[in-house]
């Protein structure tokens, strides 16, 4: 007889450190370590590169350092190991990366550019109540307790504008349940994302704006005074240093404010509905324009990834159109599809029934039309439970109540 086995869950928590100075200078010779392990990797890879070697991975090259750095770089054992392990592991994924051309070719890291931070693997640290025990270092103070049941994983340590923080990768207990879990299971939404308005949401009956905050765009003056600050110090000077400090502070205080309303937006969604509807947006195609700080600030790919994994822990579902669905030229009330609209028009009258619409009204009714109908299909035929995208021409079949013909028609007009 064969057991079913509940797939594991792994979420990360993150909360703050309080280090003292010997525990503030052991983090920074444990990232000093990353880095130079880091680079010694890089620099042979290179230089075995060149003389025609082949064969190189990030697993044969922390084999190399660990057969070396106790002889040619005792300092190392003064940390953790896995600071050095770990860094020649990532520099190996970062080579796959590369071959698979979906990344630039590894560079050196240098210190006071490149993130700061280490990683310490599975039974070399463990977690008491608010303390993290960090191996050849001791017991280290957090700011709250880990908030998810199940066994801790892994860890890392960074620093960010001169505070300490940790994340704790956990395998979530099977019996914990998600706070946001969804209260509706027959709700259903259709969520358009822009710049004026960050999420217009509609939810069957009536269509709701969410005001964007513009992180950045409100807080640029004051980021453009702290560079200007910068380059006005001289190199290496306490004057520099500090003002480098200051600018990281601000930028961290934009970054925190972002994530806050990115989580109270896509908790609320998920909590609320069931079923999502939204649109593939090309967000690397749309930072080549002329909006790029804008659609920055928006973080439209951060609000998507996040509405998938809360909707998979909150037992709700996503239904994602693709790029190529017309939402805002389609007429959510006949399904006419209008031939040419500017981004400057905010409104526009259907041509053939003479509804007005909204821009970003109609999109929303139209991803709510898209999800609800996909929703029907997957209870007729019986499909997963991740529903997968859907192309324009589908999508007006469902949205019309027509044939795969007659749409094509219609996207044809």
């Amino acid at each position: 007889m064969c057991s079913i086995q509940t797939p594991t869950v792994q979420l990360a928590h993150r909360t703050k450190l309080f280090p003292n100075k010997a525990q503030e200078a052991y983090f920074r010779k444990a990232c000093g370590t990353r880095r130079f392990a880091y680079n010694w990797a890089l620099a042979a890879w290179n230089a075995k590169y060149q003389a025609g070697e082949t064969g190189m991975s990030g697993y044969s090259l922390r084999k190399e350092w660990d057969s070396i750095r106790h002889q040619e770089f005792p300092w190392t054992d003064e940390v953790t190991k896995w600071s050095g392990q770990k860094a020649i592991q990532d520099l190996g994924e970062a080579f796959t990366r590369f071959f698979k051309k979906t990344a630039q070719h590894p560079t050196f890291k240098k210190k006071g550019k490149s993130r700061e931070s280490f990683y310490l693997g599975l039974n070399h640290f463990s977690v008491a109540g608010n303390k993290l025990r960090v191996p050849k270092l001791g017991f280290v103070k957090m700011a709250e307790t880990v908030r998810f049941p199940g066994k801790a994983k892994s860890v890392t340590i960074s620093s960010e504008a001169g505070e300490w923080f940790v994340s704790i990768s956990v395998d979530v207990d099977p019996a914990w349940e998600y706070k946001h879990k969804c209260q509706s299971p027959d709700s259903a939404c259709g969520i358009d994302l822009g710049l004026k308005d960050l999420a217009t949401i509609f939810n069957g009956t009536e269509v709701t704006k969410i005001e964007n905050q513009k992180p950045y765009r409100s807080q640029e003056r004051k980021t453009k005074r702290l560079h200007r600050s910068i380059s006005r110090k001289k190199k290496g000077s306490s004057r520099r240093w500090r003002a480098k400090r200051a600018l990281a502070k601000h930028t961290r205080k934009i970054a925190r404010r972002r994530s806050y309303h990115t989580h109270k937006l896509t908790s609320s969604v998920v909590k609320r509905f069931s079923l999502v509807g939204i649109e593939t947006l090309n967000v690397k195609g749309m930072a080549k324009t002329k909006l790029a700080k804008s659609v920055h600030d928006a973080s439209f790919g951060e609000i998507v990834r996040q509405l998938e994994y809360k909707a998979e822990l909150a037992g709700g579902q996503i239904a994602k159109a693709d790029r190529w669905f017309p939402s805002s030229k389609l007429c959510s009330s006949c399904g006419t599809k209008k031939d040419k609209l500017s981004l400057a028009e905010r409104d526009w009258t259907c041509p053939a029934c003479g509804t007005e619409h909204d821009r970003d009204g109609n999109a929303a009714k139209n991803l709510y039309s898209f999800a609800r109908r996909h929703r029907e299909n997957l209870n007729a035929c019986g499909g997963g439970v991740r529903p997968k995208e859907c192309s324009a021409l589908e999508a007006t079949s469902c949205e019309a109540g027509i044939g795969t013909r007659a749409a094509n028609r219609k996207l044809a007009v």
